[in-house]
């Protein structure tokens, strides 16, 4: 943890299934309070993972995210160095990955 920083905020991950069977996760972070803006599903790009995008420094897009009401959902698909390693095409990741990825998100929310 960087000096001066936030507290890493709490988080839960949530697997799911590709549309080809391939194993994937969301890393959730929890709200306090209401989500009452919804919830909003980040991507990251090839080779990456999803908590690129709550580093551990004061001011992350996540907490500012989470500050503003919204409910955080990370999406490590199957480009992510969090996975297995695989072979894959964006065409896979778009009909496959996203798609699961979305439908979870809706079915955990309820939205």
């Amino acid at each position: 943890m960087i000096p001066g920083s936030t507290p890493e905020l709490p988080f839960e991950i949530v697997e799911f299934f590709a549309g080809d069977g391939m194993r994937l996760n969301l890393v959730h972070y929890q709200t306090k309070g209401d989500a009452r803006r919804g919830p909003i599903l980040l991507v990251h790009g090839a080779g990456a993972r999803a908590n690129l995008f709550s580093p551990p420094v004061a001011s992350s897009l996540v907490a500012v995210l989470l500050a503003a009401g919204y409910d955080v959902w990370l999406e490590n698909w199957r480009a992510s160095t969090d996975v297995t390693p695989n072979q894959w095409t964006l065409d896979q990741a778009a009909v496959y990955d996203h798609p699961r990825a979305v439908e979870t998100v809706l079915r955990q929310t309820g939205v």
